[in-house]
């Protein structure tokens, strides 16, 4: 008597995977585009906040990103 999987329970397991991949794949997805939307607000919100900073400190607001800023390494587009 043989121990091994019949044709039948592999495939109901094969099933049963791609039905649990059909559901969490999407929800994977939607959490991964979340993330992008919370950085990219996290970014706006620290350049207002710096932006706000200068204007305290200097009393008026930049023209440019040159202004703000003593690193050369930042080239405006």
């Amino acid at each position: 008597m043989k121990k091994a999987f019949t044709t039948i329970e592999l495939i109901f397991v094969i099933v049963i995977l791609g039905i649990l991949a059909a559901i969490s794949i999407p929800k994977l997805m939607a959490t991964r585009d979340d993330a992008e939307i919370v950085k990219t607000l996290t970014n706006v919100n620290t350049i207002i906040s710096d932006i706000g900073i200068y204007y305290i400190s200097r009393a008026n607001i930049a023209k440019n990103l040159k202004d703000m800023t003593n690193v050369s390494a930042i080239k405006e587009k």
